[in-house]
């Protein structure tokens, strides 16, 4: 089966520091690694909508690079810390980037 790694270009340390991608296209789908809030730096902000921008923001990239976007997702997985006082956060963020099938 081919297997194609997506590494968009200010992504490269994904590849040089761990050994992966942060995607992958295999067959006919992309899986996505996990991605933290960090910026493109690796400076993680103490506010989570800035958090919350940049995880939606590398996965938008990496989608990017496989020619797709957010319409193309089938299943989402998050992990939230503290997510109770930012839920409506998430949710409004969530969705500038997802939107109904």
């Amino acid at each position: 089966m081919d297997r194609t790694a997506l590494i968009p270009s200010d992504m490269q340390t994904y590849n040089d520091d761990w050994k992966m991608s942060p995607g992958l296209a295999c067959g006919d789908f992309v899986f996505l690694t996990g991605f933290t809030g960090a910026d493109p730096t690796g400076h993680m902000s103490s506010d989570p909508e800035a958090q919350m921008r940049n995880a939606f923001a590398k996965v938008e990239r990496v989608l990017a690079e496989a020619g797709l976007d957010f319409g193309s997702v089938v299943e989402m997985t998050t992990y939230h810390v503290g997510l109770r006082e930012h839920l409506q956060l998430f949710k409004d963020i969530r969705s500038e980037f997802v939107h109904a099938p």
